[in-house]
């Protein structure tokens, strides 16, 4: 965890784990801590959602975060309530923005994968605050 851990002076990227139904994790949930010990703002809390709040699209497109995380494929939902993972809007974001598909089996209880998880989380961020550096 402390190799992969933000300077502690970095403004750290924004991140929103966004699912089904304009789910979103926000503070208070382990989704949240692995964001954070991964140097990533959790814009959910930003938006004022609890642990499990519904983010809608509109609010995503109009404040979309550094970093969008899927817990799955877009096509593995076929339902209905899925359509805001399949939306054109939601594409166009994920076009501009750095995205990652991160499994939920890795990070949805307190096991050892979810060091895997922050790992994976700290490289997105890097790649972000690369990219800033350029600019």
């Amino acid at each position: 965890m402390r190799a992969v851990a933000a300077p502690a002076a970095a403004v750290m990227p924004t991140a929103v784990v966004y699912q089904v139904n304009g789910l979103a994790a926000g503070p208070g949930s382990l989704a949240d801590a692995a964001l954070r010990a991964a140097g990533l703002a959790n814009l959910a809390g930003e938006l004022g959602l609890g642990p499990g709040g519904q983010l809608a699209l509109e609010a995503l497109v109009a404040k979309p975060p550094d970093l969008i995380i899927l817990s799955g494929p877009v096509d593995e939902y076929r339902a209905a309530v899925a359509d805001n993972l399949r939306h054109p809007a939601l594409t166009a974001i994920m076009r501009r923005h750095a995205s990652i598909t991160l499994p939920w089996r890795l990070w949805l209880c307190a096991t050892p994968h979810l060091a895997d998880a922050i790992e994976r989380l700290a490289a997105v961020r890097g790649e972000i605050e690369r990219s800033r550096a350029i600019r």
